[in-house]
């Protein structure tokens, strides 16, 4: 029997410590650059990403994967996600179809029912596993009182550039969501356009991930354009040596038509 225990611990040991636990199990197709970013976030202390891949790439594959992972490695036991009011049923879908997570969606009717049954009941301390239309909490500022005390180790918001944002003004959503991300550990943000809105629309995602390095917006500004100017030096000389390249070969072209051959192709002398 001590034998029997100590390989069970072993082998549960050499589980939980496996590469790809939690990647595997879903009822996808992995593509080689979502496994990228899976390994890439997931093994961050804090994930707190921007996912901005391309319409059609994954990235609402990529952000379950992240979770379904942190959730079995114990790293998160609480998530909320924050999708607009027309995916969350598909989200929900999603969740349950492909990874087997049940997410509570969490509405104004079950907000109601929880509170008719216990008035000091907070409706989002009920549930683990969260999902919820950003535009219903942010618009409820009770809502968003509740959802903001309950405390999660990771919040997931989908089509974040819908979040508005100026160095004026915020949106609900995005004081929302900014509050969230004050207090929660890990924080993902989907986007398949995070410049739709200019610079500024980047810049006001990129605060939300990290208030401590992104601050100012008009040193932001400098910032992005001394990239640009490198990248601008970096593609010129990049363009000078590849033209260079290309003259070589028919130079030795001419010089070799100076030497006489024969029929055959031979050098004579």
């Amino acid at each position: 029997m001590f034998d029997l225990r100590y390989q069970t611990l072993v082998m549960r040991e050499r589980l939980r410590s496996w590469p790809v636990r939690g990647f595997l199990g879903g009822r996808i197709d992995l593509l080689p650059h979502q496994f990228y970013i899976l390994q890439e976030v997931s093994t961050r202390q804090v994930p707190r990403v921007l996912l901005a891949d391309e319409v059609g790439l994954g990235k609402t594959i990529e952000a379950c994967l992240i979770l379904h992972r942190l959730l079995e490695l114990g790293r998160v036991k609480r998530a909320l996600i924050l999708v607009p009011e027309s995916l969350v049923h598909q989200w929900f879908v999603e969740l349950l179809r492909r990874f087997n997570l049940w997410f509570t969606i969490v509405d104004e009717e079950r907000c109601l029912d929880v509170e008719s049954r216990d008035p000091m009941q907070n409706p989002f301390g009920t549930a683990q596993l969260a999902l919820c239309s950003v535009n219903f909490v942010a618009q409820n500022e009770r809502r968003a009182a509740q959802v903001v005390e309950v405390g999660w180790d990771l919040v997931i918001v989908d089509e974040a550039h819908h979040l508005g944002w100026t160095p004026e003004a915020a949106s609900p959503e995005y004081r929302l969501v900014e509050q969230l991300a004050a207090q929660t550990p890990g924080l993902l943000l989907l986007t398949a356009t995070p410049t739709q809105l200019g610079l500024e629309g980047h810049f006001a995602r990129l605060r939300l991930l990290d208030s401590a390095r992104f601050r100012d917006l008009e040193q932001f500004r400098a910032e992005a354009e001394s990239y640009a100017r490198a990248w601008r030096r970096l593609l010129t000389a990049w363009s000078r040596a590849n033209r260079s390249a290309k003259r070589m070969p028919r130079v030795s072209q001419r010089f070799s038509r100076r030497i006489p051959k024969d029929s055959r192709g031979i050098l004579t002398r």
